[in-house]
């Protein structure tokens, strides 16, 4: 079905240039994944819904865990490379390096914060699969914002695919017809 679609768009996307890193990002963006998947259902079992002598805990709170535990992590990962990472003088640099700190920060706001709380209420709330699946649906919700903000040329694969991802979950939530 996948070679049938590539075929029939033909060369839709033969236009991008492909990043010298590129195997490398898909290779770290699946274990990103995994790890994602892994710690939703590591977090689930920490509020207590695995086993049922564990107390109830809010998915605030384990929020607050895993902020703690995620900053003791980076920490330590500063630490190692700390000497490798480059230090740069221009001021230039330093007024850029200000800005990218700002967006640095929405993004710990929106991602880290509301973005980890929200995924565990939706955990504490659903089954665990779908709560996944529709925080899977990113690559969907970032189109418009690509579009518009970022001026990106949105290809039609990235339409079909926002399309079939969209399918996919709708169908996670048709009742069954009996």
């Amino acid at each position: 079905a996948v070679a049938r679609l590539r075929d029939k768009l033909g060369n839709a996307g033969a236009d991008v240039v492909r990043h010298p890193h590129h195997t490398r990002g898909v290779i770290l963006a699946l274990i990103g994944a995994a790890c994602q998947a892994a710690g939703l259902m590591l977090s689930k079992a920490g509020m207590g819904h695995l086993d049922p002598s564990v107390p109830r805990v809010d998915p605030l709170a384990g929020t607050l865990v895993r902020a703690v535990f995620g900053v003791a992590a980076l920490a330590l990962v500063i630490l190692a490379l700390g000497k490798r990472m480059p230090r740069e003088r221009n001021e230039r640099i330093k007024d850029q390096r200000t800005k990218g700190l700002t967006f640095a920060f929405m993004g710990a706001v929106f991602g880290t914060y509301l973005g980890v709380w929200l995924s565990l209420v939706a955990a504490d709330n659903l089954p665990v699969g779908v709560a996944q699946t529709l925080m899977s649906l990113t690559p969907v919700l970032i189109l418009p914002v690509a579009a518009f903000a970022l001026k990106e040329r949105i290809s039609v694969r990235a339409v079909i695919g926002a399309v079939v991802a969209v399918a996919g979950v709708a169908l996670l939530f048709l009742e069954p017809s009996a």
